[in-house]
């Protein structure tokens, strides 16, 4: 039997984690359901976590690669499922997971699982999000995060692909994503400017217009309707938002 510890990461979703604690602590598949809680978590954060009988480890979030890999690191299976607090798994999911728990032929060091995005609780089915691989279930003594910001899972042996979806609720409401884009762009600017990225116009405007071009039109974003046009505006404006913060980050502001 392979026992799976199911990994969450977690600070202030207050409006998908309990839902995504009550899919994931199933015990059918989870002999472990560990909790990473960021420094600056709310208490209710904390009070969900509990309720379900999870463990849980406070750490302050420094990159999301280092991150998750002290998460990994504090789990007692070799099989970890990895989710954030806004991912939720569906029903053939976990019966997938199930399955996996019983099978003695796992031949295969992690698995893809596909991701539906909601945005503003909008399913989206194109704009490059859908469907969208990644590998959320590995054995960790062959896996290991790398990339400071956008990070990368790196599994050393074969990676096969499980049935079922992870409901990604990326945004639910603008301020949740205002204060995302503030952290991510922080990030990502930072990194930008180690790897000798400059601020100039023609990043400032020509990184914008690319994405949104990429987003709506290469990728068929406008099959999605007005969702579809909000997510291409709202995805070059996170391009305007890091050119700028590089240019503000590189005068030592």
């Amino acid at each position: 039997m392979n026992k799976i510890t199911v990994l969450i990461f977690a600070k202030n979703e207050t409006l998908t984690f309990k839902r995504v604690l009550e899919k994931a602590s199933n015990q059918k598949f989870c002999d472990q359901l560990l909790v990473i809680l960021d420094e600056g978590f709310l208490p209710e954060i904390k009070q969900l976590a509990q309720q379900f009988h999870a463990e849980i480890v406070v750490k302050k979030l420094r990159n999301f690669r280092d991150h998750k890999n002290f998460g990994i690191a504090q789990t007692k299976n070799n099989w970890v499922l990895l989710l954030d607090a806004d991912e939720i798994i569906d029903d053939q999911l976990a019966g997938s997971l199930k399955k996996f728990c019983r099978s003695d032929r796992i031949v295969n060091s992690g698995y893809n699982i596909k991701f539906k995005t909601y945005f503003f609780n909008h399913w989206l089915r194109y704009g490059g999000v859908y469907p969208d691989l990644h590998i959320r279930l590995f054995d960790k003594r062959k896996a290991k995060y790398r990339h400071t910001i956008h990070e990368l899972l790196y599994v050393d042996g074969k990676i096969g692909e499980i049935d079922g979806h992870i409901n990604h609720y990326s945004v639910t409401y603008l301020n949740q994503w205002l204060k995302k884009i503030s952290l991510y762009t922080n990030l990502e600017a930072k990194h930008l400017i180690k790897k000798g990225r400059r601020f100039s116009l023609i990043y400032l405007i020509g990184k914008p217009l690319k994405e949104f071009y990429m987003r709506f039109i290469q990728l068929k974003g406008y099959r999605d309707g007005y969702h579809g046009l909000r997510f291409a505006l709202m995805a070059s404006y996170y391009r305007f938002k890091t050119a700028l913060k590089i240019k503000k980050l590189s005068k030592g502001d």
